[in-house]
């Protein structure tokens, strides 16, 4: 397929290449999602996680139901093509209300009802997460393989990463308002692009040290201003940082050797986050009370039994759960651009609702203007890795042409294609 009218022949390799104007197929676009957006979370930390946010769309082709992808010729469910515009406004829609609905409900259950309760909320929210993954899997939504067990014990190290992310979340969310907590996520990146680095060979490009460089100094400089500055708040937060970078890095090694679908990921991580954390729910006295912890277990605390402690738990684990399908139905539907910038333009939003909404410690306006600062090295950040996604797209694609001897104007951001071979050539680090 020519791409423009000009075309490459064998002996011209010397020519420069134009930019490619078409938009890669959504199944391409699905697997490129982790590579482009490890601000997550994984937001959020938003992972395969069902509880929390960080690696919302590692590239798995999932049955989806009645799901509508671009590119289909009709809805499923009827017999007209669903408007694109429509499907795309619903699906970024919808990765915004679960992504910002769950941050907001475990804000609210940590700062609200002095519950004192940390490994048991995480445990019945990893329940729901399993029952509705399976439910979907049974009405065959979603398609992954039964439980094994050799899996299971394969995955367990990812999960305790998992489990430490969710906790050190949460407990972070105790002492830290949703502003600060937003901000200083951001710095997991900083903690990825170092391993990437070390683990993985791959250098980070000059736009992506300077995003890192921006969000760092935005964060230092809301941390230094903070008026209510709590050790404990800013000690959890940090050891999430670095559970939520383990947690991408040590997926990727084990993503090479085992092909386990998105929902796959999320049935593990939940259904081990649930024989991990109610055990430790039970020795800290968060199930039955204990004399030697001083703490009221939830079954002896009636201040506890209510609908709205039940729902906002049963609504955070299922908002968790759903920004799967958000985020998969996000990509498909537009693009993994666009679901990098939604994921990034989501932190303004949530910082303002968990501030005005939520129990909240008071924000100087110099330290909403570093928090600013801070989101604007999110969107340097998310542009940087959408630049680099779309030069190793067209380097690919290159490259295949090449392969099959029909070698065509296939873009390269700029550079001949001796520049893409000696960058592919062996013992250079990439």
């Amino acid at each position: 397929m020519f791409t423009g009218n000009s075309s490459v022949k064998s002996g011209a390799s010397k020519t420069a290449l134009p930019p490619a104007p078409s938009v890669p197929p959504a199944a391409h676009r699905a697997a490129a999602v982790e590579d482009i957006d490890l601000d997550d979370g994984l937001d959020d930390n938003e992972l395969s996680d069902g509880g929390s946010e960080t690696a919302a769309a590692v590239g798995q082709k999932n049955t989806m139901g009645s799901v509508y992808r671009k590119g289909d010729d009709h809805h499923p469910g009827g017999g007209k093509k669903m408007s694109e515009v429509a499907n795309a406004i619903a699906s970024c829609t919808a990765l915004s209300f679960f992504s910002i609905s769950m941050i907001l409900a475990n804000k609210f259950l940590a700062g609200s009802f002095n519950a004192k309760l940390h490994f048991l909320p995480m445990a019945f929210q990893c329940f729901i997460a399993v029952l509705l993954v399976e439910a979907s899997r049974m009405k065959g939504l979603v398609q992954y393989e039964p439980f094994n067990m050799a899996t299971a014990m394969r995955w367990f190290p990812i999960a305790i990463f998992f489990c430490t992310m969710l906790l050190s979340s949460f407990l972070s969310m105790q002492y830290m308002g949703v502003p600060m907590v937003t901000v200083f996520k951001s710095l997991t990146n900083l903690i990825i692009v170092t391993g990437d680095y070390f683990w993985h060979s791959q250098i980070a490009t000059p736009l992506v040290l300077l995003s890192l460089a921006v969000m760092t100094g935005g964060a230092i400089l809301a941390s230094w201003s903070d008026i209510e500055f709590s050790a404990w708040g800013y000690f959890w937060m940090s050891a999430n940082c670095f559970a939520t970078a383990s947690y991408v890095l040590t997926m990727k090694f084990a993503t090479r050797t085992m092909k386990l679908p998105k929902f796959g990921m999320v049935f593990y991580n939940n259904l081990l986050g649930c024989l991990i954390m109610l055990p430790l729910a039970m020795c800290f006295g968060e199930v039955f009370t204990l004399e030697s912890t001083g703490l009221v277990g939830f079954l002896d605390r009636a201040d506890l039994h209510t609908p709205t402690y039940l729902s906002i738990n049963l609504g955070a684990g299922a908002a968790g759960f759903f920004l799967n399908f958000a985020a998969l139905w996000c990509v498909g539907a537009t693009s993994a651009t666009t679901y990098a910038v939604v994921n990034t333009v989501n932190n303004f939003p949530v910082s303002i609702l968990g501030y005005f909404l939520l129990p909240s410690a008071p924000i100087s306006r110099q330290q909403w203007e570093f928090i600013v600062v801070n989101i604007v090295g999110g969107f340097i950040y998310s542009a940087a890795k959408i630049k680099e996604q779309k030069a190793k797209e067209r380097a690919e694609a290159l490259l295949a042409s090449q392969d099959s001897g029909d070698v065509e104007a296939v873009p390269l951001v700029g550079g001949t294609t001796d520049d893409l071979k000696s960058r592919n050539s062996p013992g250079r680090r990439s």
